[in-house]
């Protein structure tokens, strides 16, 4: 199996919600924060034979987007390797044990009562300040006094 971008780009996402993951046999990616506040699902193109935990995501993703790019990666009982010509670079799993995974079933959400639209400036503005004062989670509350929507970061 070789990981398409898009899929190292969401694998990308998901270190930055948590530095370990739990993959699980088939096609879907899940995490979920340290603190349970944030989940994260995707749907992705390759199947995953079997399950694995990869304890350093941001380690996994650098020899995945580096050394080994377009790499053939074979899955074995407890690692990964990673083959690409003469080179061969092999990824210990580590224990399931020691990473916050999501729960089994997918959380169901009720119908919307209402949404929003968030420019993508407004988004990166805040996720700057964010980044810069250490704040972890996007608020949005709303005012009936003066019929507005505010966003805010806070922890």
């Amino acid at each position: 199996m070789i990981l398409s971008k898009r899929t190292l780009d969401i694998l990308k996402n998901c270190s930055d919600i948590n530095g370990s993951i739990l993959f699980k046999k088939g096609s879907k990616i899940k995490t979920i924060s340290p603190l349970k506040n944030i989940l994260f699902e995707a749907d992705v193109d390759e199947v995953f034979p079997c399950d694995f935990a990869i304890y350093d995501l941001l380690t996994f993703l650098s020899v995945a987007n580096n050394s080994m790019k377009d790499a053939n990666i074979n899955f074995e009982e407890d690692k990964l390797i990673f083959k690409k010509g003469i080179k061969e670079y092999k990824y210990y799993y580590c224990e399931p044990t020691l990473v916050v995974t999501p729960p089994e079933k997918s959380i169901e959400f009720p119908d919307e009562c209402f949404s929003i639209y968030l420019m993508k400036d407004v988004f990166e503005y805040l996720m700057k300040g964010a980044n810069i004062g250490k704040l972890a989670d996007l608020v949005i509350v709303g005012c009936q006094e003066s019929n507005s929507i505010y966003a805010e970061m806070t922890n």
